[in-house]
């Protein structure tokens, strides 16, 4: 039987390379990033190769979170390999900006994780996150079409995924671990539309939160 820690190994954000950002996705969060007040200090959970904070300006002083330490990661991060189920290894209220991208879908406890990154925050930081979205209209043609919904879906491949936030449940979490100012979208899906720009644009203008991945921004007051 394996230990809780075994077990998180497991479930939790250790990859071999940073989350596989899409260009609408990378845009988006950059912008996001540019229109920030000052940021000079980042908190990367799930880090891996550094491919969320790569979206970052280069002098920011970066830390990264994640089981063991990606050989890829730039050596200026100030790295610390641990459990994010367990106790962070990090200063509290010191953050302007923590990034979790493609993380709490791995989390078992996703209210004690929004927790521990709202204590991480200085007071005005924000947490920018991205996650699958349970609502996207592919996993609803998903669900028409199996009864069952692709990202838990073990004859489809589960990546370790454990819970989802719908951003309505999103939204109430993110507001009970203490934040506001929150800002939700999605990018990503209806690739069947590409060769028609125009109609994939009017069915995201109509249903803004159906994309496949569900990004979010939130601020500490």
């Amino acid at each position: 039987m394996l230990n809780t820690s075994e077990e998180n190994s497991f479930l939790y954000s250790k990859t071999e390379k940073a989350p596989d950002f899409d260009k609408e996705r990378a845009a988006l969060l950059s912008k996001w990033l540019q229109n920030l007040p000052s940021v000079s200090r980042s908190l990367d959970i799930g880090c891996s190769s550094g491919g969320f904070s790569a979206l970052l300006l280069k002098d920011i002083e970066k830390w990264g979170l994640d089981f063991e330490r990606h050989p890829n990661l730039p050596k200026n991060f100030n790295f610390h390999a641990c459990d994010i189920s367990q106790l962070w290894p990090v200063p509290q209220e010191y953050f302007d900006t923590v990034l979790a991208g493609e993380v709490i879908e791995h989390v078992l406890d996703t209210d004690l994780f929004l927790h521990r990154c709202f204590d991480a925050l200085r007071q005005g930081g924000h947490l920018l996150l991205t996650t699958p979205n349970l609502s996207s209209l592919a996993n609803l043609r998903y669900w028409l079409q199996t009864e069952q919904y692709m990202w838990v879906d073990s004859a489809a491949n589960q990546f370790g995924h454990v819970r989802y936030l719908a951003p309505k449940r999103m939204e109430s979490t993110l507001r009970n671990a203490g934040f506001d100012n929150i800002v939700m979208t999605t990018v990503s899906g209806l690739e069947s539309l590409q060769f028609f720009p125009s109609l994939r644009s009017l069915v995201q203008q109509v249903f803004p939160l159906r994309g496949n991945r569900l990004c979010v921004m939130a601020q500490k007051p």
